[in-house]
């Protein structure tokens, strides 16, 4: 008797459990990339305009994710060179190797950088010496306009 009370019951709870749906790994990429989106701007990380805007990006990609024959987590996450290629460059000795000298691993990017910021001291060099000469300009004034002052006692 209890056996069949047992059977009963697993019949009843059967296609709650079928109905579930099956979730893949593009489903739980999908929940961590929408937390992900409130946390950075709960935390102050990114601005609310621009978390509308990450949100809008990541139910975009959930959308195209879920219809049929659509960019899956796999899709997204494409290594651009070969297995062995990747393996070598996260080595300690390459990855050693590509810290050193200027710019690390981001040389291009550094010298970017460094000629962006020489540009703007440039800038406020020549704004200075413009300063400067203005300055030089309004105390020769101001010399002049003195002695008159004294000179017309």
């Amino acid at each position: 008797m209890r056996l069949g009370a047992a059977a009963l019951l697993l019949a009843a709870i059967a296609p709650a459990f079928a109905a579930e749906p099956q979730h893949d790994a593009f489903y739980f990429l999908s929940q961590m990339n929408k937390a992900s989106a409130v946390m950075v701007v709960e935390q102050g990380i990114v601005p609310k305009p621009l978390g509308a805007v990450i949100a809008k990006a990541v139910r975009q990609v959930i959308a195209d994710g879920d219809k049929p024959g659509g960019a899956r987590s796999g899709d997204y996450l494409k290594v651009e060179q070969p297995e062995a290629q990747f393996r070598t460059s996260l080595t300690a000795e390459n990855m050693v190797q590509a810290s050193q000298g200027l710019g690390g691993t981001q040389p291009a990017e550094v010298a970017r950088m460094l000629a962006a910021q020489k540009a703007g001291v440039d800038a406020e060099r020549a704004w200075l010496a413009a300063v400067q000469g203005q300055l030089t300009q309004a105390a020769e004034r101001l010399d002049v306009a003195f002695g008159h002052l004294t000179d017309g006692q």
